[in-house]
């Protein structure tokens, strides 16, 4: 005979669970930042609330895009200049994105070296500093290293110093382990990029980061945003791939959207052991925490 409370248990439990669905389909949904595709704005190892309801609901809203219907309900436009989770584009695609809506449907969109232009008018774009990107080993710390650009750039104690001057948070700073090194050297590196301001018709502004301005994604064709489709840029615009990638990306159908990303909730360095308790405190960027997008 199962003990009465046994059965309170298990009654609590599936309460709870239920409850957790609902919030997590209906309400918000956490996401963390695995990739540097949205720096600035976005670092790794950044947490972060997607209000679900913001876009209305399709099957990419809830536990495992249960197969039941299409298109979407209780639909409503997005903005220019958002910043979106949507499931990658492709039938078989498991993949949840995070990226700036920038096209709508009809617009058209084109890169020309570096510089974006919406329906043949050049977005407005100010110069705002120097951006360091650090993928390194804690056994680099405290030791002087060359960028590409010939810049030197020191990493001491969780803090970043250019050419000898103390950088005030104008970084992403991620310690990786020697075995991540020596398997993709090329992601173990100190880049300088220039940040930049780009203001929307619609006055949303925001900053991005590059590090040329004739690289693969710099110069485009002219893209035509479908009807039902948006078009989705990282702010990292050198290293996203986004609805410039066609045969990767490509146009987002609406019915993609899962929610737009509202504020930060937790931050930290997303290449340190996280189950070490002890380094909580440095592994946390509280200057970060509960911060809006």
């Amino acid at each position: 005979m199962i003990k009465k409370e046994t059965i309170e248990f298990v009654r609590s439990l599936t309460t709870a669970i239920f409850l957790a669905l609902l919030v997590r389909s209906f309400l918000a949904e956490p996401f963390h930042i695995p990739s540097g595709s949205m720096i600035p704005t976005l670092e790794v190892g950044d947490h972060l609330f997607v209000s679900k309801y913001s876009y209305g609901y399709s099957k990419y809203s809830f536990p495992l895009s249960p197969n039941l219907f299409n298109g979407r309900f209780f639909a409503s436009e997005p903005r220019r200049g958002d910043v979106i989770v949507f499931r990658k584009p492709g039938k078989d695609s498991k993949m949840d994105f995070i990226k700036r809506l920038i096209g709508l449907p009809g617009d058209k969109i084109q890169m020309k070296q570096g510089r974006l232009w919406l329906n043949g008018k050049k977005i407005p774009k100010e110069y705002t500093g120097e951006y360091i990107l650090a993928h390194v080993e804690r056994s680099w710390e405290g030791e002087t290293l060359s960028t590409p650009t010939n810049q030197l750039v020191r990493v001491s104690e969780d803090s970043v110093f250019l050419n000898g001057e103390q950088l005030d948070k104008n970084y992403t700073l991620d310690y990786r382990t020697s075995a991540q090194c020596q398997t993709a050297p090329s992601s173990c590196q100190v880049v300088v990029l220039n940040k930049y301001r780009e203001t929307l018709p619609n006055g949303k502004s925001y900053e991005v980061v590059e590090v040329i301005d004739h690289g693969p994604l710099d110069n485009t064709e002219v893209f035509t945003v479908p009807e039902g489709h948006y078009f989705m840029m990282g702010d990292n615009r050198d290293m996203s791939e986004d609805s410039r990638v066609q045969n990767v990306v490509g146009f987002v159908p609406r019915e993609n959207l899962i929610g737009r990303a509202e504020f930060i909730f937790y931050s930290h360095n997303h290449y340190r052991p996280f189950i070490q308790f002890w380094v909580w405190p440095e592994l946390m960027r509280f200057e970060r925490f509960f911060k809006g997008i």
